[in-house]
């Protein structure tokens, strides 16, 4: 019974985690059940991998790009908005 609260509590807490938000006790007991559970490595491995890619990107947030295109973008919002 015990495995099962604390797996349901660590998974319930796995973004925590992820963020380094949990405190150092509850940092370890996670990373030492992280080690068994692939039910709960698998969001931390899909974080990660989203993480990368989301990092991997490079927008052009210079301020002549942005305001060059910002009418447009806020009119298609609208536009997209009326739709639905």
């Amino acid at each position: 019974m015990r495995n099962k609260i604390n797996h349901k509590y660590l998974s319930q807490h796995l973004g925590a985690y992820f963020d380094g938000e949990l405190m150092a006790h509850e940092k370890e007991l996670m990373e030492k059940h992280l080690k068994h559970c692939e039910d709960c490595r698998r969001p931390i491995a899909e974080l990660e991998s989203f993480q990368r890619q989301a990092l991997s990107l490079k927008p052009d947030l210079s301020e002549e790009n942005y305001w060059h295109s910002f009418t447009q973008k806020v009119m298609s919002g609208f536009r997209q908005e009326n739709r639905g």
